[in-house]
């Protein structure tokens, strides 16, 4: 079996699997990783992954809003203008057709999670795609 890096959101080596999803050793920060044990998770391809990694919602000063299907069409500037009416002023950035950063210190809230609150309910239609394509 050829074993492959399996690396963490922060760049730490966090363990190393095969194509045998049950082999799995964790190195670094995590504790050892034993054959049968209950998985926390899966990465994309679905290998476990055993290891959590430090995440401070509250330390973000900007949160961004990727569009599961980006497009040249101007979805995530009505994403950027729906935002940026709802909180009154410019709060909201498009970055590229498939982003847009949400500037908490902006909002004047110092809680992201307040401030997603706030907007997870703002109704964007896409563009709508041709037929076939």
């Amino acid at each position: 079996m050829l074993m492959t890096p399996l690396n963490a959101a922060d760049g730490d080596l966090c363990g190393r699997t095969g194509h045998d999803h049950r082999a799995v050793s964790a190195q670094g920060d995590a504790a050892s990783v034993s054959t049968g044990r209950a998985h926390r998770g899966h990465d994309p391809v679905g290998r476990p992954v055993e290891r959590e990694i430090a995440f401070d919602l509250r330390s973000l000063d900007t949160v961004r809003l990727a569009l599961r299907t980006p497009d040249s069409s101007p979805t995530a500037a009505r994403i950027e203008e729906a935002i940026n009416k709802v909180a009154c002023k410019p709060v909201a950035v498009m970055t590229d057709p498939g982003t847009v950063a949400l500037s908490i210190t902006a909002t004047g809230i110092c809680s992201p999670a307040h401030v997603l609150g706030k907007i997870e309910n703002i109704v964007v239609e896409p563009e709508q795609r041709a037929p076939g394509w």
